[in-house]
C-alpha cells in the first residue's frame, strides 16, 4: 500500500492475503552503496517479518494459534477496505501501535527509542 492506504496496483489479492504493510516508494539500498525508492511484495514482506518478529519477543509463549487468533481478531491490524477479511487487504494494515498498547508496552517502548 501507499501512504493514503490506497493497495498498489500490483500488489497480490486473493482469499489467501492475511495482512498487509507498506510497500510503495520504500527506500532501499541499491548497487554501488546507493539508495533508491523500489516498490512491491519485496519491499511489504520484511515489514510484515519484523512486525510479527517484534510480537514474537513482546510474547515469547505466543503460539501458532494465539497469532492467528490474534490476527482474526483485529487486535493486530487496521481494517481498510471492505470490514472485516476481504481479498485485498485481508484482516488489515499491520499497525504496531496497537499490538504495543495490547500488551502496554507503548511507555516502554517509547523510553527505550528516546534513549537510543
Amino acid at each position: 500500500g501507499n501512504q493514503q492506504n490506497e493497495r498498489f496496483y500490483q500488489s497480490n489479492f486473493g482469499s489467501r492475503v492475511n495482512i498487509v504493510a507498506p510497500g510503495n516508494d520504500i527506500l532501499s539500498t541499491h548497487i554501488r552503496d546507493n539508495y533508491r525508492l523500489l516498490s512491491g511484495t519485496s519491499m511489504a514482506a520484511p515489514h510484515v517479518s519484523a512486525y510479527f518478529a517484534i510480537l514474537k519477543y513482546l510474547q515469547p509463549d505466543l503460539t501458532h494459534a494465539q497469532l492467528k487468533d490474534y490476527l482474526r481478531s483485529g487486535n493486530l491490524t487496521k481494517d481498510i477496505g471492505n470490514p472485516g477479511k476481504d481479498d485485498f487487504y485481508g484482516y488489515g494494515l499491520m499497525n504496531m501501535e496497537k499490538v504495543l498498547q495490547m500488551f502496554r508496552m507503548v511507555s516502554q517502548v517509547i523510553c527505550l527509542i528516546t534513549a537510543l
